[in-house]
């Protein structure tokens, strides 16, 4: 019984195999387009990861109604789960210590719109906040 069954099941894919192809190749594509859709988030969240870390951008931005002293700053630059804080403005941006065995070594946020500052001598310039989770 099972060969009938086979046999019949193949010529019905010989007579329609235009047909066949195509449901197959629709299905294909199906498949691999939910494949990249699967993936697609968590490589870019790992890509962003990888980005900040290497910019070497903050990760926490305290805003106050009142703005910040330097002795503010200055208070938690003491702390040892603080690698740098920084007093831009009003706000206050700073850094927890870095993982073992990365970075350039340098304790302030080195990211493009500092560095364009610093070489415009302008001193002007903002930090933006996001977060990237997993």
């Amino acid at each position: 019984m099972k060969s009938m069954m086979r046999r019949t099941t193949l010529r019905e894919i010989w007579q329609s195999l235009g047909r066949y192809l195509a449901i197959f190749a629709i299905v294909a594509m199906g498949v691999g387009f939910f494949a990249g859709l699967k993936i697609t988030r968590p490589v870019m969240v790992e890509s962003a990861n990888a980005y900040l870390g290497e910019k070497q951008l903050y990760d926490y931005r305290l805003l106050s109604t009142l703005g910040f002293e330097e002795e503010d700053v200055a208070a938690l630059a003491a702390k040892d789960d603080v690698r740098a804080a920084v007093l831009h403005g009003d706000d206050m941006v700073f850094l927890p210590p870095r993982a073992a065995g990365g970075g350039s070594g340098s304790d302030a946020p080195q990211d493009a719109a500092s560095r364009e500052a610093r070489l415009s001598g302008t001193g002007a310039f903002c930090l933006e906040s996001f977060k990237v989770s997993a």
